[in-house]
């Protein structure tokens, strides 16, 4: 499968053709077309999204005994409950959940799922590790954001090579100089760049 036939990408260019013929402007990404769509409330269309489950949770209401029982199940079960309920989950793609035993058998899944980044369905910029035991989630706990039972491994980001046409000097509030570089379009991971802020460090932090 090459990267221009991905599913999401499909799905994106379609939203960009909706959202334009009812005279608003193009997604700057997946990201932000799903997160906009999700937010609105009112709008005059509708675009499709493929959703994956990737976790189960009892609903306000359920019964104790159906909550605890759904908190006892290993996150392996959990995915095999969804999956027979006809919920969509990484089980139906290449990448598909491994419970393993050792760190070595960790990061050869790690390595492996690097890999095929390029060839998947669907833009993914890490990898998430977890424990599969509800008890060993339980003593690992919680932070404020997000669960210490989880760990993410983060790929490179994907490089590309444009050109550079122009350099804006925008001066700020403060009358801080900021400079601008105005890129050639360039399409990286499903958002097409064509502004990038330049920094001191002489590095650049990209913009669509």
């Amino acid at each position: 499968m090459r990267h221009a036939e991905r599913e999401e990408q499909a799905q994106f260019e379609h939203a960009n053709e909706v959202r334009t013929e009812h005279g608003g402007a193009p997604f700057a990404n997946p990201r932000n077309a799903a997160a906009g769509t999700l937010r609105a409330k009112e709008r005059a269309y509708t675009v499709p999204m493929t959703f994956f489950a990737y976790g189960l949770l009892p609903l306000p209401g359920t019964s104790a005994e159906h909550a605890e029982a759904l908190r006892s199940l290993a996150h392996g079960e959990l995915m095999d409950r969804a999956a027979t309920l006809g919920v969509n989950t990484p089980a139906t793609t290449a990448v598909s959940g491994l419970t393993v035993d050792t760190v070595e058998e960790v990061l050869a899944r790690v390595e492996h799922i690097a890999g095929l980044r390029a060839e998947l369905p669907f833009g993914i910029d890490g990898i998430v590790v977890k424990a599969d035991l509800a008890a060993d989630q339980a003593a690992a706990g919680s932070g404020t954001r997000a669960p210490r039972w989880a760990i993410a491994f983060k790929l490179p980001a994907v490089e590309k090579i444009t050109r550079l046409l122009d350099v804006e000097w925008n001066v700020g509030r403060t009358g801080i100089i900021a400079p601008r570089a105005v890129l050639e379009p360039v399409d990286i991971d499903g958002s097409t760049v064509t502004y990038a802020t330049l920094l001191p460090s002489g590095s650049a932090a990209l913009r669509g």
